[in-house]
């Protein structure tokens, strides 16, 4: 069964379009540096998969959080941005960090399979499966004890050793 032209068209102009945004939102962390520095992985991950979707909430929601605001607003005694956001603005960005992390895992892993072949049960995407699912789960953990860690002010062992207890 051959692929309809049309859809492979929309799929390379989608691609595209998330390559452009990720683009733009990388240009625009060289200027405005998130304040906690995994948001500066987390922004341009988000726009691979959501395009203008991303795009938008970076600038909507994510601008906000730049080291510059968060210090001005601290230096003129006010709550700084991130401390501000209303509840949906603070569940979506929590989310980008599980979306991130899936979508690295996911790329990451079928770049390794790609130079890398292997099966699982006599099945390459048993393979895939299984590859995506451990890393999308690491990367998953790594985000969010980059984001817990600096955020509660912890130093990195102490982080790591509450999180494990669910603190």
């Amino acid at each position: 069964m051959t692929m309809p032209q049309w859809l492979f068209l929309l799929a390379a102009v989608s691609l595209g379009v998330a390559a452009l945004c990720t683009i733009l939102i990388i240009l625009d962390l060289t200027r405005h540096p998130q304040h906690m520095w995994i948001m500066n992985l987390v922004w341009p991950i988000t726009a691979l998969y959501a395009g203008p979707l991303g795009l938008w909430a970076y600038y909507r929601v994510g601008r906000g959080s730049a080291k510059s605001s968060v210090q001005h607003a601290k230096a003129e005694g006010k709550k700084p941005p991130g401390k501000q956001k209303p509840f949906w603005q603070i569940v979506g960005v929590a989310a980008t960090h599980c979306g991130s992390s899936c979508t690295l895992g996911d790329i990451v892993a079928e770049w390794f399979l790609f130079f890398i072949p292997l099966t699982l049960f006599g099945e390459r995407i048993f393979a895939a499966w299984a590859l995506d699912f451990v890393l999308a789960f690491l990367f998953g953990i790594a985000f969010q004890y980059f984001t817990i860690v600096p955020m509660r002010d912890l130093p990195p062992g102490q982080g790591a050793a509450r999180r494990a207890q669910g603190r």
